[in-house]
């Protein structure tokens, strides 16, 4: 039978399931290990989704060290992944930068962008121009894309380091 016969409830059922597909509501219909591997080839493994000490599940990378030089704290800027939620299902997907030498902050704030563009892809979103502007300046906004919420969140420290977060809701 060609496509142009193909009875049109086939049609409506194939139409949904596109839909359904292309479309995540929120974090929540995703599969937790599927999203633990999502920046794995860019170098942030995660460790196993498993429940922690406190009840929650997540699955954790390494922090991994971006810059050559360290901070006044003695650290290098790093970045860090993370999903977190419970046994079945994410309550959100996280990066997070710690920028422990602000004259550095360049590199790591523009490797914080392009992994949340490549998760912004995997979660079938694109990120407007205000959050890339926010990841790549480390400055506070909250956004909703296609019923998900985004935020970029930044906590300043007292020796001038600072961290910023990138969520997925």
């Amino acid at each position: 039978m060609s496509a142009c016969n193909t009875p049109m409830p086939s049609l409506l059922i194939i139409s949904a399931w596109l839909l359904a597909v292309a479309c995540h509501a929120n974090t929540s219909d995703i599969e937790p290990t599927t999203a633990c591997n999502y920046l794995a080839a860019a170098g942030l493994r995660t460790t196993t989704y498993r429940q922690q000490a406190d009840g929650s599940y997540q699955c954790i990378s390494p922090h991994v060290d971006v810059g050559t030089n360290p901070g006044s704290n003695g650290a290098l800027n790093n970045i860090a992944y993370s999903v977190i939620g419970t046994t079945t299902s994410i309550d959100h997907i996280q990066l997070a930068i710690d920028v422990n030498n602000p004259s550095e902050a360049k590199a790591i704030h523009r490797r914080l962008k392009d992994l949340s563009n490549v998760l912004a892809g995997k979660l079938h979103s694109d990120l407007p121009t205000a959050l890339q502007d926010a990841i790549a300046t480390g400055n506070n906004i909250k956004a909703q894309i296609e019923k998900r919420g985004i935020a970029v969140l930044r906590k300043d420290r007292p020796d001038k380091s600072y961290e910023v977060k990138v969520i997925f809701d």
